[in-house]
């Protein structure tokens, strides 16, 4: 498990290692949890930087499926978090990130068939790299999808009434073509829970917003849309749903909608449904207090969604507006 201590350079793509799951499977593949480019000791300074939050009580970074967390697991044990050099003796930088992003790919898509836990690596760095074809409805890309990520196309061709759609209970959110910023998180360590989650505490991650700097959460982008990890990440929080509502969705499971659904407007103003998950029912859900914003633990991804790259429509005032239309909060609880 994991390798020499210095690789040739001057650049090299590298892993990190989980020694637990090293030592459950024997298996390095299964065991990385990190997919990173470097130079020098940038693999070393994960373990160095978390070891220095950690003396500062710092118990969480960025997210809870973060890095930084599994470092911090790793650490928690008295174990080091082993490295695996990928590739080496990369001369070029774009070349290196281009390299880290198929890594990147085949890792993560790899772990998935494993049934292990994906990457936690957020967005690849500067977002540079290989760009993926990406899915339509069934899987491939169809010549009307390939038109639609360029916005070459009307989407009136793809409107669905939601009036018509049957019985449904979805979440459905905006993303965004523009670059986003998002402070770090770490568990609140004591915090005055609302009313409405006494008793429910084990489904809830109370978090609040912390200094360490700015992730970048990058914008849309047709020509390379965002891979899963991405999307995720914006899909999956912050929104302001009332306590009240998610209280009432824990209390009883089967109020809780399935679905979270992320729509991406094209430049005539449609927005898109470009991504489905299913809602985990077991998941935990983050709160913000300060910010009364929540996170949706999300599950596996619905390829299959009857949803996807519809523009959704109902009727107001018998008039036909898009479902999103002057929704501040960006966000709507689609339920029929």
């Amino acid at each position: 498990m994991g390798g020499r201590l210095t690789p040739n350079g001057p650049y090299f793509i590298y892993a990190l290692l989980d020694p637990k799951v090293y030592r459950e499977t024997k298996d390095d593949l299964r065991s990385i949890f990190y997919v990173g480019k470097g130079r020098a000791d940038r693999p070393h300074d994960h373990e160095k930087n978390v070891r220095s939050a950690l003396l500062k009580e710092e118990q969480l970074h960025e997210r809870l499926d973060s890095k930084a967390h599994r470092i911090h697991q790793i650490l928690d044990r008295g174990e080091q978090v082993p490295i695996l050099y990928l590739a080496e003796g990369i001369h070029n930088e774009d070349d290196a990130y281009n390299a880290e992003q198929l890594a990147m790919t085949l890792v993560d898509g790899l772990l998935r068939r494993t049934d292990k836990s994906v990457l936690t690596n957020a967005i690849p760095g500067r977002h540079h790299g290989v760009r993926r074809v990406g899915e339509s409805d069934l899987g491939g890309v169809s010549e009307w999808e390939a038109r639609l990520r360029k916005d070459e196309v009307d989407i009136g061709a793809r409107q669905l009434n939601i009036e018509d759609a049957g019985p449904t209970s979805v979440i459905f959110v905006k993303g965004s073509r523009k670059d986003l910023t998002a402070r770090a998180h770490r568990l609140l360590r004591t915090v005055t829970v609302p009313h409405q989650l006494e008793g429910l505490t084990e489904r809830v991650n109370m978090l609040e917003m912390t200094d360490e700097p700015l992730t970048i959460r990058q914008g849309w982008d047709p020509d390379d849309p965002w891979d899963d990890t991405d999307a995720r990440e914006r899909a999956r929080r912050y929104w302001s749903f009332s306590v009240d509502r998610v209280a009432g969705w824990l209390h009883d499971s089967g109020s809780l909608p399935t679905h979270l659904l992320l729509g991406i407007p094209t430049r005539n103003k449609e927005t898109v449904v470009r991504y489905a998950w299913r809602i985990d029912p077991d998941g935990k859900w983050e709160f913000f207090p300060e910010a009364h914003q929540w996170g949706v633990p999300l599950g596996e991804r619905d390829m299959a969604h009857p949803f996807l790259n519809h523009s959704l429509y109902e009727t107001q005032d018998d008039k036909r507006a898009q479902v999103l239309l002057q929704r501040s909060a960006g966000w709507r609880h689609l339920v029929r």
